[in-house]
């Protein structure tokens, strides 16, 4: 009987000391969780739609802007000095000028890497909110597809709050029923037709590739050896205005047409 009471006793011991050692355990947790406060995860949403709104935005200006100087963001040395119209050469005399689609793409993110900081505005909107984000580079991929541009902007964004800390890197965005694509392929066809007789303008040429693919050609002299075409896409538009593309051929004399 001695022995059954003692084996009671010991168990109570036990568990007291079980309850204990718990209730040690919670009381120092709990005292952690005062001096540290628990993070909580930072709502990084509206900060990815935000940026996202803007690289479509200053995407838009991109390609008017791009595209009304031949495919760059800075002219190359062989272009017009006409005040209204300065854009690139593609064809001179007897060279063929025209960039590739991978520089009209590289000079298209040129555009978007010195202007997507000022759309940005320092993400003043969300420091008013408590947040803190620091903008390291901003580096942009442009693809250029049959009827979109594809932006992806690689741009790291460190972000914090009270509570917490978080980054964000990848951006990307997009503009549809654009056709640059076509608008290219045209030059591309127009350029390499002008390669064939050097001193004329295959008016035809341009007249069937104008009906071809649905947009309008503009011939315009600027001075005695220089032309500018316009090509104007009715189908694409951005910020409701049809989208132009322009660039110009020097010749070497007035030249005919054929």
């Amino acid at each position: 009987m001695k022995n059954v009471k003692g084996q009671i006793t010991l168990f109570v011991i036990i568990g007291i000391v079980i309850i204990a050692i718990i209730a040690i355990f919670l009381s120092m947790r709990s005292q952690v969780s005062e001096t540290k406060p628990v993070s909580k995860g930072v709502d990084v949403e509206p900060v990815q739609l935000y940026v996202e709104s803007c690289i479509k935005s200053v995407g838009e200006d991109a390609i008017v802007f791009t595209s009304r100087q031949g495919g760059y963001f800075e002219l190359p040395e062989l272009s017009t000095t006409d005040y209204f119209s300065n854009t690139a050469y593609y064809f001179s005399i007897d060279k063929n000028l025209m960039p590739s689609q991978e520089r009209v793409e590289k000079e298209i993110s040129k555009y978007m890497d010195n202007e997507l900081f000022f759309c940005l505005k320092n993400f003043e909107d969300f420091r008013k909110e408590g947040m803190d984000i620091k903008i390291a580079n901003i580096s942009t991929t442009t693809l250029i597809l049959p009827s979109s541009v594809l932006f992806k902007v690689n741009m790291p964004l460190t972000i914090k709050t009270q509570q917490a800390k978080t980054g964000l890197s990848d951006f990307s965005g997009s503009l549809e029923n654009i056709r640059l694509k076509t608008i290219y392929n045209i030059t591309k066809d127009m350029t390499e037709e002008q390669m064939k007789k050097f001193d004329s303008i295959c008016v035809s040429c341009i007249l069937r590739m104008a009906i071809e693919n649905d947009v309008y050609i503009d011939i315009q002299r600027l001075g005695n050896d220089t032309i500018l075409f316009t090509i104007t896409d009715y189908n694409s538009k951005i910020k409701d205005e049809p989208f132009e593309y322009m660039f110009a051929n020097k010749y070497n004399l007035t030249g005919a047409t054929r």
